[in-house]
């Protein structure tokens, strides 16, 4: 079925592939970055947990694709009403230095990234789209819908990976000062760096690959907490610092 059948999500089906649900992605981003006069700037990884891959029915990660106007800096004022229900999740940041090889390893992911502290505010193009009774999407959908990529904040303070334990790294999410969640490294594949890999192994199949100037979310340390008016902070370990974003009507 060709990408172009898949221009409006009111023409989904019951049947369509993963590899087609990356297509409409490709349509949808491109079209999205011809509007906004935005160009991309990296990605995002999904489903990095158990938890999240067997609610999705999926034995691996999903990926989404973010543009220039969807990372904001720390501290970032946010209107919650042009949002569609976004949610709070916290992530490493990471910024590729120098283009990767196509069978890169961790270390050499490690030896040409750098990390932020960041923010990471999934969405949807869907209504009723996540929690409670509202209905879940199918992995197909979430794929489509851009692997549900919203907005990130970062705190643009870069770290040397090198000089990180990443499995160990903690974070801990505040909401008007309040301690509402926390969590470390390794609910992400394990090892955050683990989640780079999969993405560059993924889009080397796919004849691209993660290049100098790559930013990519590399999955959330924490389960997901819907956003509401208020200041949010992140505050992570090992040097890499806080950041912050408030949310308002």
């Amino acid at each position: 079925m060709a990408a172009a059948s898949f221009t409006s999500f009111g023409a989904f089906t019951e049947e369509f592939s993963v590899d087609e649900a990356y297509a409409v992605q490709d349509e949808y981003l491109a079209i999205r970055s011809k509007r906004t006069g935005s160009p991309k700037i990296g990605y995002k990884v999904a489903l990095t947990s158990p938890g999240a891959q067997n609610a999705l029915k999926s034995t691996h990660p999903a990926y989404g694709q973010l543009l220039k106007s969807d990372v904001e800096a720390s501290e970032a004022r946010i209107s919650i009403s042009k949002h569609f229900a976004p949610l709070l999740e916290t992530e490493l940041i990471f910024k590729i230095t120098e283009d990767l090889s196509p069978s890169a390893s961790l270390d050499e992911i490690i030896s040409k990234s750098v990390v932020a502290a960041g923010i990471e505010c999934p969405e949807s193009r869907f209504l009723r789209w996540f929690g409670g009774a509202f209905p879940a999407l199918a992995l197909r959908h979430v794929i489509a819908d851009n692997c549900l990529a919203g907005f990130v904040v970062t705190s643009g303070h870069w770290v040397d990976s090198s000089t990180l334990d990443f499995p160990n790294l903690t974070c801990k999410l505040f909401v008007n000062s309040t301690l509402v969640v926390s969590g470390s490294g390794s609910e992400v594949l394990g090892n955050p760096v683990k989640a780079i890999k999969w993405l560059n192994e993924t889009l080397v199949k796919k004849g691209a690959r993660l290049k100098t100037g790559d930013v990519i979310s590399s999955g959330t340390f924490t389960g997901p907490i819907i956003g509401s008016v208020g200041d949010v902070v992140a505050q992570f370990s090992g040097g890499i610092g806080d950041v912050s974003l408030t949310f308002e009507k």
